[in-house]
């Protein structure tokens, strides 16, 4: 009896680790967006929810779709919306807290957020070496096919901070876990190109 010899071969596998990214909450509006791609689907309960268990107090959680805003109250089956990478939503807490965003991280090839006409509220879905700024990111988006944005708004201690695109009037820093409105003339898709 002959025993075949052994057939090797080169596999090439590739692990991703989930990473960890703590987002500070304060008492009440926060606009947020995913920095990292969540490992199983959420949505705006399950948003909540995992605030409440980390210690939290959200009490709903805010999407803006088709220009309109759509509120769910935390334990309600009123606008339970799917939320993934790129998109921005509001959280609304009764106190300061932390919650801690676990998930896959984006290279640049995968980061990419759908742009329509009119506000879209969005989040950068990774976290680039190089910072962007409102301005830096309306270049970029500017560049690529069909991009037209104009305006890019952050809000932040309650208050809405608008940057029009191609001034130095109110420039700010993008940051990751942080949601922003960028106002387009026309829709596109933005890949974010920053390593």
């Amino acid at each position: 009896c002959t025993v075949p010899a052994p057939q090797t071969a080169d596999r090439v596998f590739t692990i991703t680790v989930a990473a960890e990214f703590p987002v500070p909450l304060v008492a009440g509006y926060n606009l947020l967006a995913f920095p990292l791609a969540p490992v199983t689907p959420v949505d705006t309960e399950s948003v909540a929810q995992a605030i409440v268990a980390a210690g939290g107090s959200c009490t709903s959680v805010i999407v803006y779709q088709d220009g309109q805003y759509k509120t769910h109250p935390i334990g309600s089956t009123e606008n339970v919306i799917p939320l993934g990478v790129g998109a921005g939503f509001f959280v609304r807490c009764a106190g300061p807290s932390t919650w801690t965003v676990r998930g896959l991280p984006l290279d640049a090839a995968t980061a990419q957020v759908a742009l329509q006409p009119g506000y879209n509220l969005v989040g950068l879905p990774r976290v680039p070496s190089t910072p962007y700024t409102s301005e830096s990111c309306a270049i970029e988006i500017n560049s690529q096919p069909g991009g037209s944005a104009t305006q890019v708004i952050r809000y932040v201690d309650g208050q809405f901070t608008t940057h029009p695109v191609g001034s130095t009037e109110e420039v700010f820093d993008l940051g990751p876990g942080a949601g922003y409105f960028i106002r387009c003339a026309t829709g596109s898709t933005w890949t974010l190109n920053r390593p």
